[in-house]
């Protein structure tokens, strides 16, 4: 997937214990973090983490200073009432981030969140790196049609799907198409898949 993501040759393997404050915003976002933490941990292997994000880059070891839920708001008449909070939380975690000042601080999509928080950083000589999510580019609306006709006419398997339109991992398939579509593969399939096919794949709920 393109990004822009801290590359493993500029911390050195033997670097004592580096330190990364990771923010998150949506479910994609916490898959997205949870595999990096474990990428990185692959290669430092006493890596500290810490910062904004979900249950699974918690789970992966992340020291969590906001559950990620707290950046995820959608359209103006939801974000202009909790803006006082989204400013203050930013505000917070720019503070933490400096007191910590992290080998790398790095972004996992949330654009409106992390962009501004990057560049305030930069200027503290803090490494920075951004880390987009598929959704920027993969999840064009040709993309989302051959899978709504893979759900709808096929039995394939949600894995199998996947690999049919060049995704990695079928987990990640059905957060993202939950995100943009507003319902699980499984749930569609139920609602629009043909009928010979209503007891057919497996896929996620």
């Amino acid at each position: 997937m393109p990004s822009t993501s801290p590359q493993p040759s500029a911390l050195s393997p033997h670097s004592l214990s580096p330190r990364f404050v990771l923010v998150a915003g949506e479910s994609s976002g916490d898959l997205l973090g949870a595999r990096l933490i474990e990428s990185l941990r692959v290669r430092f292997a006493d890596a500290s983490f810490s910062g904004v994000g979900g249950p699974q880059m918690a789970a992966a070891g992340m020291d969590l200073w906001y559950p990620a839920e707290r950046l995820s708001v959608m359209g103006l008449v939801e974000v202009l009432p909790r803006l006082p909070a989204l400013l203050a939380l930013r505000r917070d975690v720019y503070k933490r981030t400096l007191q910590q000042s992290p080998d790398v601080f790095i972004g996992i999509d949330a654009p409106d969140f992390n962009l501004g928080l990057e560049r305030r950083l930069k200027q503290h000589g803090i490494r920075t790196a951004h880390y987009v999510s598929p959704s920027v580019w993969a999840w064009r609306e040709e993309r989302i049609r051959r899978i709504k006709d893979l759900l709808s006419h096929t039995d394939y398997k949600l894995s199998t799907i996947a690999d049919q339109v060049g995704i990695a991992h079928a987990e990640y398939l059905n957060v993202m198409f939950k995100e943009v579509v507003g319902m699980t593969p499984g749930a569609y399939r139920k609602k629009f898949g043909d009928r010979m096919l209503a007891n057919g794949a497996a896929v996620g709920q």
